[in-house]
């Protein structure tokens, strides 16, 4: 009798809250009584763009590239930071190149605001439309803090993959809209930061098949 009232759906519920507690505590440890400063992940897409813009290359590995000194003026990070993304979202980033960092920071807190309401606006409308309001409090719950913490970590950090997944959940619901060439298009534009996000293009095969 007790097995058949466990179902797998309150397994992996319990899952998902096991692991949301624990990203909760990991961040109150690091950020609430630990000495972790938010956003470090800023600092060297920052200095990358600034480099590119004056001809340098912000690619290589400490502490040869120039992106250690740049990085070293504007916070208190060490030489561990190296810039990963790709070409085309460097050429980007040069349009910002001019912006002081304390400015930017404010902006990308106002940008990760807005991302978080359409990350729950998108949950919404593909999944769960006729549910009650309180039962989005826990998707917002789980969209946040579960799955290891992704998308807090990413929001978090400053990591600007972020930006590729907003990408990715405007594709996701023009397709959920049957708008596949629109959805194409968002998941190209989110591979433009990081290319092996070329991988969501498969997802129509997944779900209308090859035709």
């Amino acid at each position: 009798m007790f097995k058949k009232n466990i179902s797998k759906e309150y397994i992996l519920s319990l899952a998902l809250f096991i692991t949301s507690v624990n990203f909760i505590i990991w961040f109150f440890k690091k950020f609430i009584f630990g000495d972790r400063n938010p956003f470090w992940d800023l600092p060297p897409v920052y200095c990358a763009g600034k480099l590119f813009s004056e001809n340098l290359n912000p690619y290589g590995f400490f502490p040869n590239n120039p992106l250690t000194s740049c990085v070293e003026s504007i916070s208190d990070l060490n030489q561990g930071f190296v810039y990963v993304y790709s070409i085309p979202f460097l050429k980007f980033l040069n349009l910002f190149s001019e912006i002081n960092f304390f400015i930017l920071k404010n902006i990308w807190l106002f940008l990760i605001f807005f991302i978080i309401f359409f990350f729950i606006f998108v949950t919404k409308e593909i999944f769960f439309k006729e549910k009650k309001f309180l039962f989005y409090i826990s998707i917002i719950f789980i969209l946040l803090f579960s799955f290891g913490g992704n998308i807090s970590n990413a929001l978090i950090t400053g990591n600007v993959s972020i930006i590729s997944y907003f990408f990715i959940s405007v594709g996701l619901l023009f397709l959920h809209k049957n708008k596949t060439n629109i959805f194409y298009l968002f998941i190209i534009i989110a591979s433009l930061i990081k290319p092996h996000y070329f991988i969501y293009l498969s997802i129509p095969i997944f779900t209308e098949g090859f035709k």
